[in-house]
């Protein structure tokens, strides 16, 4: 990838990930990324939407929005190829985006896991 995509990726920049529900309409969602090459991680909680669609269908698109200059973006397209335990990774992303760790929305018996999405293809619009 390019080194914009690579910042835009590392940054706190919200991105909005589409799944496709079961009836193939899609699902969009913001979200925290990391990049943990060759995959980028998304932390979500195992009882969401999002969750269960990529049970079902693993493929999904990602833009990710630069905080300061929302027109330069990141598209990317992919496929959900494992998960990994979530908490470490919502922690992680809670420094970078809110400056605080452990994430402070944490509720016990929430159960997080991070989506590991292979990227299949991806473009910056500069």
């Amino acid at each position: 990838m390019s080194e914009t995509a690579r910042e835009l990726l590392a940054g706190p920049n919200v991105a909005v990930l589409a799944t496709l529900r079961a009836d193939g309409s899609p699902h969009t969602t913001a979200v925290w990324t990391e990049a943990e090459p060759p995959h980028v991680l998304v932390a979500t909680k195992s009882d969401t939407v999002k969750a269960k669609n990529v049970t079902a269908d693993p493929r999904v698109g990602l833009t990710v929005f630069d905080s300061k200059d929302p027109y330069l973006e990141l598209n990317l397209s992919g496929r959900v190829v494992g998960t990994e335990p979530g908490r470490p990774v919502i922690d992680r992303l809670s420094a970078v985006y809110y400056g605080e760790t452990p994430y402070p929305l944490y509720r016990e018996g929430d159960e997080w896991i991070a989506l590991q999405i292979e990227i299949e293809r991806w473009r910056t619009n500069r």
